[in-house]
């Protein structure tokens, strides 16, 4: 499916006493968020980081990854807790297409491997979650593309449904702008979410406390999440 090896560097597991929450952000990193969306996109990503650093439990427990995507997926931080994490350092440089079909499947990838770093190390962890946003729609592999573009478009939506329907991860598809909204309702299971305008801020902010309560709580509890309406709108088909 990879047109090419994409390699990360691992990071040792702190606090192995306290069980794991893998969250990994799959960021539209192409051109068209060149300017006013990728400013955003970083401010609002410092402040979630920032954010979880304030809550003592989430730091011991929140393991985030960033891959970026534009020509290709590329994964500029492993999973690391946040206690780790330099903000200043990720670097965004937007351009060129959007490989998000190989994104999606990199992510999945390395969450698979991470939670294979758990139970290696008998640490328990919580279901990952992988959070998508595009402006976009995908380069790399479509439905209406050629029949190569269109097969490994199919793998990709059969991966992500039946990971989440298994109970392997959480995955979150949100739009920004002008992003092909029909794709994401085709990708995701639960509903994609349009962003209203660009509240970055606003949706760091609901994600940043969801994935602290989710940490507070017990591996096996069943988390409700708030409502989006604060920085976004379901998109139902």
């Amino acid at each position: 499916m990879f047109r090419k090896k994409l390699e990360s560097s691992a990071v040792p597991l702190r606090y192995p006493s306290e069980p794991k929450c893998p969250v990994i952000l799959v960021l539209d990193n192409s051109g068209s968020m060149d300017g006013e969306p990728s400013v955003e996109l970083r401010k609002g990503l410092k402040k979630f980081l920032k954010d979880l650093r304030k809550d003592d439990l989430a730091r011991k427990r929140v393991e985030i990854s960033v891959v970026l995507f534009s020509d290709s997926a590329k994964q500029i931080l492993p999973f690391s807790t946040v206690d780790l994490v330099n903000e200043d350092s990720l670097m965004m440089d937007p351009n060129g297409k959007t490989a998000m079909g190989e994104a999606i499947l990199f992510a999945i990838s390395r969450i698979e491997e991470r939670k294979l770093d758990y139970s290696k190390n008998g640490i328990q962890y919580f279901r990952p979650w992988i959070w998508l946003m595009t402006d976009g729609s995908p380069t790399d592999m479509h439905p209406e593309g050629n029949e190569q573009m269109k097969t490994e478009w199919k793998v990709v939506t059969e991966k992500v449904h039946e990971g989440v329907r298994n109970g392997k991860f959480l995955f979150f598809a949100v739009g920004i702008e002008d992003a092909d909204m029909d794709i994401l309702r085709d990708i995701s299971v639960e509903p994609p979410i349009r962003m209203n305008e660009q509240k970055f801020s606003e949706m760091f902010d609901w994600l940043s406390k969801s994935i602290a309560s989710t940490s507070r709580s017990s591996t096996s509890e069943q988390i409700r999440l708030d409502p989006t309406d604060s920085w976004g709108k379901r998109v139902v088909k």
